[in-house]
Order: structure tokens, then C-alpha cells, then sequence
């Protein structure tokens, strides 16, 4: 609010006159709040003028506190007492309790001194033996060292109290624990039912050996035979007589087997392409001894080509051709008969045939002589056949040309095939060429030309085909 100045007359003090002075603006600071503790008090937070003091909850001074900031101190919560030093008969103890607002806040009491208090032990039960004495189940106070048959320390009793009397051995009617034997004595052990681990043992006399005759059995084909010989149904010891004066081994009276003795094989069944076959042979030590094998079927055997099916071939140069064998290949040559063309036999001085699996080669004479177009080609085995595919390709000329005689002049055929795959032909001179006063003959002869070139090329791709 305005403030408000005034002047009095030096004359007349009565007489006075006012001015107003402007309101001052509020220089408001910051006070942050302050938690309440146990023990002191605590505010909220607030903005304060420093000029007039009065209080605001916002830093505009458009909400005024008229109340009190400040918050009242919580007051201690204790929690319960924990007992941090026992009472004994003759020391006092200690306890504490904390403050559930602030833990650092404790608060500690002394726990008086105790009375006797018997601290008892359980002694377990001793039970008596046969050669010792035991003793109940009883609590000794470990302060006084009296004896009580309870745990509470209701019940006090004596130490004889506790005592229980040894027992006599109760011995039961006892067993065989080691069988006599002929040659050696047994022992038979008797048990105190009172306590197991009391035992005596009394002699038992050995029985002495009972022989009796294993008459002897011959040997056969898979099985060995023995001699006569004598057991002890006790011991099972083998002596040679019934009185047991020479001892043997069960070795020293096997009869060997004397193995098969077989006959010849005699086939029960033939096998087939597709089936197999059986044979049978009689042993004769033992008509009932037989043995039967298996006669494999006769399955064709397989010979792929590794080169030359589905090529392509130029009418008048060699053909080769490359089979193998799919099993034992080094057989394959060995094995070869010869080759059908188209499914005509071909006389042999019309190809080769060397080793390598089988390398077999038409001659160029005889390949001049298929037609142009697809072939088959058999290759003959021993034990088995393949059949292939083939083209043959006409030849081509290495170049087309052409010296016009006349007006009518028909060029120069050229049925020599390409030397090489780079062949080109020869270049035209036209100026060697007759003059007809026509232009006829001179287009024919232009395209006949480019007509031999494109064939010369066709030779050129085939044969790298070929050999690719």
C-alpha cells in the first residue's frame, strides 16, 4: 500500500497539509521447507518480503500466508525392545529400542541380574549290552549339575536313578557261515540277540570227496568228445579213478572235434537275371550236417560312356568314343566284342579299339559313309551292352571361289574342308572377270560367295563344339 508523508506549520501545529508516498515493490527471497524430526520442528516452504516480512506461498505475492509455516515435531515411535546382552545369574543385560522415524534415534535399558535359572542338556539314552551297563534318557543342569527325568526340570532324580543294568548274552541257534568242504573244516556262527555284533563260532568237520563216473562221449564233426572220467558231486575235483589218486584237468580229457567232411556242391536252384540261386553240401562224417550258399542272381552290369554320346561329328573325320565299366573297369577291354552302327555290325578294319576303359575310333573312311543326320551306336560286351547317340554334319568347303568364264559362267566349286578353325576364304579379284555387258552372272556369283562363307563358318563352330 501507498505510504503517506506530512508536514505541520512552524506557526501553527494545528495546521497541517498530506502527500502520498508511492507503494514499495516486494523483495521476495526464497524459503525452502524444512522436515519436522522426532525431536524439533519443521515449515513448509515459503516466499518471505525482506522489506515488510510478510509471507506468500507463490514468488508473485499474489497468495498471502496469513497462518503458521511451521510443521510440529513428529515425537519419537519406538519400536519393541531387542535384547542386545542377555541377564545372567550375576551380570545384568542390556536392551535397546529404535526409533521407526529416524533409526539413528535409540533408547537403551538395562535388563536386571536373573535368578538361578537351571540350564539344562539332554543326555540320551545309553541302552545296556550284554557286557555293559547304560542309562535312561535324563537333563543335568549345567550350573548346579542336578539331575530331572524332564526337560522343564520339573522331576528331580538321582544319578542311580539313571542307571540301567548290563545283560547276559542270548545266543541264537546259529548258522552255517562258511560250508565245509571236502578237504577243509566249515564254521557255524551263532548270534547274541541282545546285540548282532556278539558272536561265537563252532567247527564244522570237512566231508570228504564222493566220486562218481562221467561215462565217455565221442567226438563229432563241430563238437568235441571226452574220455571217462570221474567227479566229486561236492567239490566237482576230476580224477582218472574212482579212488581219486590222479587228479586231472577237464582239458586232459577232451577228444577233439574231428571237423566236416564235406561232399561236393550240389545246386538245388539256378539262379537267375533276377533271382538268386541256392546250393547245398553234405558233410559225410553226418548226413544231417548240410550247408547251403546263396548263388549271387547274374544282374547285367552297367557300362556308361565317359565321352562321345550325343556328339556331334564331321562327315569324313574320326569319331571316338570312350566307355567304361561301372565295376572293375580294368576288366572293360578285356571284355570288349565289337560295336553295331545304327544296329549293324561293323567289320573291325572299320575302327579301333584300344585300352583306356575302351577307346574306340571310326575311321574316317567309314564315318564318310554314314548319312547326314542322328545315329545309335551299341558297344558289345562279354556280360553286358550300351547304346549311344551321335550326329554326323556334312563337310563344308574352305572357301567359295568363282572365275566367271562367260555371261553364264558357273563358279568354281570347293568341296575341300577347312584346314583350321581360322580358315577364311580367299578374296575375289574382279578384275580377272570376263566383261558380259550383264550384271546377272556378277550378283549370283556375289551371293554364292557370301553363301560359302556361312558354311565355312558353320565347320568352324561344329568342330569347336566338338572338341569342347
Amino acid at each position: 500500500t501507498d505510504g503517506v508523508k506530512t508536514f505541520t506549520c512552524r506557526h501553527d501545529a494545528s495546521h497541517t497539509y498530506t502527500e502520498s508516498i508511492p507503494a514499495l515493490d516486494h523483495k521476495l527471497r526464497y524459503v525452502a521447507a524444512v522436515e519436522a524430526t522426532c525431536e524439533a520442528d519443521g515449515h513448509i516452504a515459503y516466499y518471505e518480503c525482506e522489506t515488510c516480512g510478510k509471507r506468500y506461498a507463490d514468488g508473485t505475492a499474489a497468495v498471502a500466508i496469513t497462518g503458521d509455516v511451521t510443521v510440529a515435531a513428529l515425537g519419537h515411535d519406538w519400536g519393541m525392545w531387542m535384547v542386545t546382552k542377555p541377564a545372567t545369574e550375576s551380570e545384568e543385560g542390556l536392551e535397546v529400542r529404535i526409533c521407526q522415524n529416524d533409526p539413528s534415534h535409540t533408547e537403551t535399558s538395562t535388563v536386571p541380574v536373573l535368578g538361578h535359572v537351571h540350564q539344562l542338556t539332554a543326555v540320551a539314552e545309553l541302552p545296556a549290552t550284554c557286557e555293559t551297563d547304560g542309562h535312561i534318557a535324563y537333563w543335568i543342569c549345567d550350573g548346579c549339575g542336578r539331575y530331572f527325568a524332564d526337560a522343564e526340570g520339573k522331576t528331580e532324580i538321582n544319578r542311580e536313578d539313571t542307571l540301567l543294568k548290563k545283560l547276559s548274552h542270548d545266543w541264537d541257534g546259529g548258522v552255517i557261515t562258511v560250508e565245509p568242504t571236502c578237504t577243509e573244516d566249515g564254521v557255524k556262527t551263532f548270534i547274541c540277540r541282545h546285540d548282532a555284533s556278539h558272536t561265537f563260532t563252532q567247527t564244522i568237520p570237512a566231508t570228504g570227496h564222493s566220486f562218481v563216473l562221467v561215462s565217455a562221449v565221442p567226438a563229432g564233426c563241430e563238437a568235441d568228445g571226452h574220455t571217462a572220467y570221474y567227479v566229486c558231486e561236492r567239490c566237482g575235483k576230476l580224477v582218472r579213478d574212482p579212488a581219486g589218486t590222479k587228479e586231472i584237468t577237464l582239458a586232459d580229457t577232451v577228444i577233439p572235434a574231428t571237423g566236416h567232411d564235406w561232399g561236393e556242391w550240389v545246386v538245388l536252384k539256378e539262379a537267375t537275371a533276377d533271382e538268386d540261386g541256392l546250393k547245398e553240401r553234405i558233410c559225410r562224417h553226418n548226413t544231417e550236417h548240410r550247408q547251403s550258399e546263396r548263388i549271387p542272381a547274374r544282374k547285367a552290369v552297367s557300362y556308361p560312356f565317359v565321352s562321345g554320346d550325343g556328339s556331334t561329328f564331321v562327315k569324313g573325320e574320326n569319331a571316338t568314343f570312350i566307355v567304361k565299366r561301372e565295376v572293375n573297369d580294368d576288366t572293360t577291354f578285356s571284355r570288349f566284342l565289337g560295336i553295331k552302327i545304327d544296329g549293324q555290325t561293323v567289320a573291325s578294319d572299320d575302327y579301333t579299339a584300344k585300352q583306356g576303359s575302351v577307346i574306340i575310333t571310326l575311321h574316317p573312311a567309314y564315318v564318310k559313309t554314314l548319312s547326314v543326320g542322328d545315329h545309335t551306336i551299341t558297344v558289345l560286351f562279354n556280360d553286358g551292352s550300351t547304346t549311344g547317340s551321335f550326329t554326323i554334319v556334312d563337310t563344308a568347303p574352305t572357301s567359295a571361289i568363282m572365275t566367271p568364264t562367260s555371261a553364264t559362267t558357273t563358279p568354281t566349286s570347293a568341296t575341300t574342308a577347312p584346314t583350321s578353325a581360322t580358315t577364311a576364304p580367299t578374296s575375289v579379284d574382279r578384275s580377272d572377270s570376263p566383261q558380259t555387258g550383264d550384271d546377272t552372272n556378277t550378283g549370283l556369283w556375289l551371293i554364292m560367295t557370301i553363301g560359302s562363307l556361312a558354311a565355312a563358318m558353320t565347320i568352324v563352330l561344329l568342330r569347336r563344339k566338338k572338341y569342347a
